[in-house]
């Protein structure tokens, strides 16, 4: 589940005293939820994990992985699937990765060999660090996907208390649609 925001930040935003445990575990399902519903509308995963794609059938010198940041360490790891079902895993030096928009390039005057999808396999570590976790080895979830999160999740936290009316939860939603839809592809 991701969580691009923290407990704590949630209850910064709703005034809720840090002390006050008592609703931790409904916050935090409630950033589940929010988290959850990001990635549906963006297509893309957001908190930290290894994936393997197959990102097109071959033919180009370029591709985009599904998620991003990419991880530095370990690299990415390219492999090729020939006719015949023999996987070739490429040498680092044959291609370069832009980390923070994972794309991967090959050298000038290469090409992915041609197929089906599953041709070209790509495994590799990628996503934001989680939010509240310190972890500095990794990029931190953008401010503004955070802030968009906890706006959400306080606005149901707020609908459900009776603090607020629908037709104020809705624009939140369509606010956050709107926005996460920038992050997708």
């Amino acid at each position: 589940m991701p969580r691009l925001a923290s407990v704590d930040e949630l209850k910064a935003v709703l005034r809720i005293p840090l002390s006050e445990s008592s609703l931790d575990v409904q916050l935090g399902d409630l950033l589940d939820e929010v988290g959850d519903e990001c990635e549906r509308i963006t297509g893309r995963t957001f908190t930290e994990g290894t994936f393997t794609d197959e990102p097109h059938p071959g033919g180009c010198d370029s591709i985009v992985l599904k998620n991003r940041p990419v991880s530095t360490s370990p690299a990415p790891v390219v492999s090729e699937v020939d006719a015949f079902g023999s996987t070739s895993v490429l040498d680092a030096n044959e291609y370069l990765v832009d980390y923070a928009f994972g794309i991967i390039r090959l050298r000038p005057g290469r090409r992915f060999v041609s197929g089906p999808v599953g041709t070209v396999l790509v495994t590799y570590d990628a996503g934001y660090a989680a939010s509240g976790t310190g972890n500095t080895a990794k990029i931190a979830v953008p401010p503004s996907l955070s802030r968009s999160a906890k706006d959400l999740a306080a606005a149901r936290f707020l609908k459900d208390r009776g603090a607020m009316e629908q037709k104020d939860l809705d624009a939140a939603e369509e606010r956050a649609r709107r926005f996460w839809a920038g992050f997708g592809y």
